[in-house]
Formats: C-alpha cells, sequence, structure tokens
C-alpha cells in the first residue's frame, strides 16, 4: 500500500512539474519585460556605480585624455544628469523575448527547373531602407521550390550583404560545447553575454539558450557580483523570476544587508507571477505602495532629529521584513537558509542600533 502511495504522489509530482514548465514555456515574457513599472524594477535592482559602468574597457582602442573643465553649479547639475541619462542607457537590458516562430513558406513549385542547378539560388532585396526582418530574401531549391528563406539562410544571407559589425557569418565555436562551458567555469559572463547580443537577435533559439546557460551557472556558482553594474544584471534577476528562482539571489541580497534590492525582487517576481500581462496603466497595489513606503526615507538632520530618523528608519525597515518574511513563509523554496539569514540580520540591526543608541548616550544627546 505505501509502495502504491509513493507511485501516486510521484505521478501527481510530475504531472505538477509538467504543467508547470508548460504554463511557463506557453507565457510570451515579451509581453511582461517592456512594461515600465518591471523596467524600473530592473534598473532599481542594480547597484549603479559609476566607476564600474563608466570603467575603460579593454577594446583595442586608443582611450582619451582626461578633460578638467571649471564649471558653474548649473553647468554642474546640467553635467550630473546628463551622466545619469547615459548611465540608464549603458544598464539598458536586453530585450528579453520568446523563441521566433519558423517563417518559412513555400511560395512555388516548377518541377520543369528540376536538375537545372546542383545548389540552392538565393535572392536578396539590398533596398537601404528595408530592415533586416522584413527584407524579402527567397531561396531556389534545386528541385525547382521556391520559397522564403528561414531564419538561419536569413541570418547568414543578411550578414554577407548587410554585416553588422562585430557580428560573424558563422556562429563562433564559444557558443558550442564544451567551449562554452569552459568560459562559464572562467567566470567570463559579461564577455559571453556582450558576444551573444552582438552576434544573435534576441529571439533566436541560440541567444535564449546562450543567456539561459549564463544565468544557469552564474546562479549556481552565487557570483552575482560578476554582473552587477552592467547591462545584463537586470535580465539575469528576470530570467530568475520568470522561472521562480529567486532564492538564491534574495539570500545574497539579505546576507549584504540590501533589504531595499531583495523588496524589490520580490516585487518583480510577484509581477511575473501574475496570469495576465501587465498594464502600465493599472494602479499599484496597497502592496506595492507600501513597498515604497519602506524605501522613504527623513531627509533632516541634526542631533534633535537623529531620534525621529532612527524611528522611521526602524519603521521603513519593519516593512520590509514583513514583506521578505510573507514570501520566505509562502513561495520560498529554501525557506529554513532564507530564515536562518533574516534571523541573523535581525540580530545585527538590533545589535546597530543599541551601540548607536549607546553612543548618543555617550555624546550626551539623548
Amino acid at each position: 500500500m505505501a509502495f502504491r502511495r509513493l507511485l501516486s504522489f510521484n505521478h501527481v509530482g510530475n504531472n505538477f512539474c509538467r504543467k508547470y514548465c508548460q504554463g511557463v514555456a506557453s507565457r510570451d515574457p515579451s509581453l511582461y519585460f517592456f512594461s515600465s513599472r518591471v523596467q524600473e524594477l530592473l534598473f532599481q535592482l542594480n547597484d549603479r556605480q559609476h566607476d564600474l559602468v563608466f570603467k575603460p574597457r579593454k577594446l583595442g582602442q586608443k582611450l582619451d585624455a582626461p578633460q578638467y573643465v571649471f564649471m558653474t553649479d548649473e553647468d554642474l547639475d546640467k553635467e550630473r544628469r546628463r551622466i545619469e541619462q547615459c548611465l540608464r542607457e549603458k544598464l539598458q537590458v536586453p530585450p528579453v523575448l520568446g523563441p521566433r516562430k519558423p517563417i518559412e513558406r513555400v511560395l512555388a513549385k516548377d518541377p520543369r527547373l528540376e536538375g537545372l542547378h546542383d545548389s540552392k539560388l538565393v535572392c536578396i532585396d539590398i533596398s537601404p531602407d528595408l530592415s533586416d526582418r522584413k527584407r524579402m530574401i527567397t531561396v531556389r531549391e534545386p528541385d525547382g521550390t521556391l520559397r522564403t528563406a528561414n531564419w538561419h539562410e536569413r541570418g547568414r544571407i543578411n550578414q554577407i550583404f548587410l554585416p553588422v559589425d562585430g557580428r560573424t557569418v558563422t556562429m563562433p565555436k564559444m557558443f558550442e560545447e564544451p567551449h562554452l562551458t569552459e568560459c562559464l567555469d572562467r567566470e567570463e559572463y559579461v564577455s559571453v553575454l556582450d558576444r551573444a547580443c552582438v552576434q544573435f537577435e534576441p529571439d533566436d533559439p541560440d541567444y535564449i539558450r546562450v543567456t539561459s546557460a549564463t544565468y544557469d551557472h552564474v546562479d549556481a556558482a552565487r557570483l552575482y557580483e560578476r554582473l552587477q553594474s552592467t547591462r545584463h544584471f537586470g535580465a539575469l534577476a528576470f530570467y530568475l523570476a520568470w522561472h521562480r528562482r529567486i532564492d538564491n539571489l534574495l539570500l545574497y541580497f539579505i546576507q549584504l544587508e540590501k533589504l531595499d534590492q531583495a523588496v524589490k525582487l520580490i516585487h518583480l517576481y510577484r509581477l511575473l507571477r501574475s496570469a495576465e500581462p501587465i498594464s502600465d496603466q493599472t494602479p499599484p497595489t496597497r502592496q506595492e505602495s507600501s513597498q515604497s513606503d519602506g524605501f522613504s526615507s527623513s531627509s533632516e538632520s541634526g542631533p534633535e532629529s537623529e531620534s525621529s530618523s532612527s524611528d522611521s528608519d526602524s519603521d521603513s525597515e519593519g516593512v520590509q521584513l514583513d514583506i521578505i518574511r510573507d514570501y520566505i513563509e509562502n513561495a520560498s523554496v529554501k525557506r529554513p537558509v532564507l530564515e536562518l539569514a533574516l534571523q541573523n540580520f535581525q540580530h545585527l540591526s538590533a545589535e546597530r542600533r543599541r551601540v548607536e543608541r549607546e553612543q548618543r548616550r555617550a555624546d550626551g544627546r539623548q
């Protein structure tokens, strides 16, 4: 009887996993990814360290010498706004799309042309005002069949006649096994992802395969800092939230005492779990409003306001802890590890506040 129950349980579990995987695969991530609310969350999840975002890269180019300019306060504010806009552009997450569908279709069949040529004949419209996706490319088979080019043929022909800088006609060996695994074992995540963005279109199955393997490797090794302050960290967070595997990344944020990012990650997770695509016109829920309240901070300064500021920070931290605790209890897979990390954070936070109170008493502030 116990054996039969075990078989029944395994059967139910397999059915659940199969239905879950089919549900994730059937949804289109682009319907969620391009929402302004999701885009802002992906940007806020990143560290945005200017020294890392704008650091010189070894691309074989000569670096320009730094320039020193005297500026007024107005000019300085304008330059800061320009730098912030440039930072947003550099951290723009690559598009996340579902795998593209086949486009090959037969246009005509002429048996009289069979055997006329031993190889395929390709015709391409090279008009400069057409995009590579809308460009007409046809293939005449040796048996006389005229059809539209498939995605692989379109990529090769477009690259031959209208080359893209940095892209090759054939797929680089680094994206094939075992070379891809070797690159990931050397922790060359940014190089692999940057090259994939140049080589493939976002809906190319090879692009999805390479990026998914990279994100899986980063998540397994928990080397999230390798992608921090790059445009790929947001894509990593979206990938993990889309596949409901945010526990390791959430643990990473808690251990670094980054509760703001932890709460934003949970918010992203819940947005991507919604059955309907996200609408930018939909007002935020009460829970989202409480999360935004948790991010507020006091702008007052001075000895007389330190106590109220400390109380405000404590309340904000309490709201964030409630949100994290709710996820751990109801949705997490690694509940014991996350609960232990949260307890350690609370202990350190309480100890830090105690030391601050004693310091204020010693300074005669309270």
